[in-house]
């Protein structure tokens, strides 16, 4: 090439990534015979399958899975795991992993190590991008790794993923509504997400959690009442006057409001000022650490 080619492709490199295809070459004016002589040359190292870069252009994990994108020409989106990675979600039972979809039949040339997802259901309204890098929403991402994860894991990363402001409950609902046939572990977020979910995750908290509070011997119970010794507190969800106990489920945390979180904060404030023991159990510790929840609930009775 000559300097002003091997300028243009410096350019077009700089906002593609650090990487030119055919495609982003003819935009500049360059042929594909152009690039094809550059790497016989050694002018460009070809990375992937069309896609040509200068040694050291690619530095990190975002760039190698743009690569990755490029590689597939056209209708290839970052999906599942790495998807998720891009809004910013990560699961320790989720690795990550460079994992495309592409839409239709197309069996694109890859990399070993990159996962290829084909599928024939992607709206639009399922695409998006993070930094330039095409991808998967984060609603349709939570719903294509739903079958490999553990419910807790579901719940957890759907939590997560609504209470930093990166998906909609009600998109997410109305996806899993579409999606859900045919599709492990869909309903997991189906059920959490629709209207009235709030009522139905409580009663099944307090229902198991009552049944572990009398395992670890707590005494003369009453159920959402507010404590004699702190009515400041308000409404307490298990009151054990004699063991000067009180005891609040904690469900998904997006099933709250903000200002019933700041009301939390407060009760446990007034509980303390009245010399109560305050314990607080969530959904993952009621159903997936029964032991923590009465080894906890024992030793405060015993003190």
């Amino acid at each position: 090439m000559n300097k002003a080619e091997r300028d243009t492709v410096d350019r077009l490199m700089r906002t593609h990534r650090g990487v030119i295809t055919p495609e982003v070459a003819r935009r500049g004016g360059l042929t594909r015979h152009k690039l094809v002589n550059a790497h016989v040359s050694g002018e460009l190292v070809r990375v992937r399958h069309r896609v040509y870069t200068t040694r050291g252009a690619i530095v990190n994990w975002d760039d190698e899975l743009f690569a990755d994108l490029e590689a597939c020409w056209r209708n290839a989106y970052a999906s599942h795991s790495a998807a998720l990675a891009l809004h910013g979600l990560r699961h320790q039972e989720l690795p990550l992993r460079r994992e495309l979809v592409v839409h239709g039949s197309a069996r694109p040339t890859v990399a070993q190590n990159v996962v290829v997802h084909r599928t024939r259901r992607l709206e639009r309204f399922d695409l998006t991008k993070i930094n330039g890098i095409p991808c998967t929403t984060v609603e349709r991402a939570l719903i294509d790794v739903a079958g490999r994860l553990s419910e807790r894991a579901r719940l957890e990363l759907m939590d997560d993923a609504v209470m930093k402001g990166l998906a909609d409950r009600d998109l997410l609902h109305g996806r899993c509504l579409d999606l859900v046939s045919g599709r492990s572990g869909v309903r997991t977020l189906l059920e959490a997400t629709r209207p009235g979910a709030e009522l139905a995750f409580k009663s099944s908290l307090e229902k198991a959690g009552l049944e572990l509070l009398h395992r670890a011997g707590v005494r003369d119970m009453r159920i959402n009442v507010i404590p004699e010794r702190a009515p400041a507190a308000g409404v307490t969800d298990v009151v054990s006057e004699t063991d000067r106990l009180i005891v609040d489920w904690d469900g998904l945390r997006f099933h709250s409001s903000r200002r019933a979180r700041e009301r939390d904060n407060e009760k446990s404030n007034q509980c303390a000022l009245a010399g109560y023991t305050l314990l607080r159990f969530t959904w993952n510790h009621v159903h997936h650490q029964p032991v923590y929840v009465i080894d906890l609930a024992r030793r405060t009775v015993d003190a």
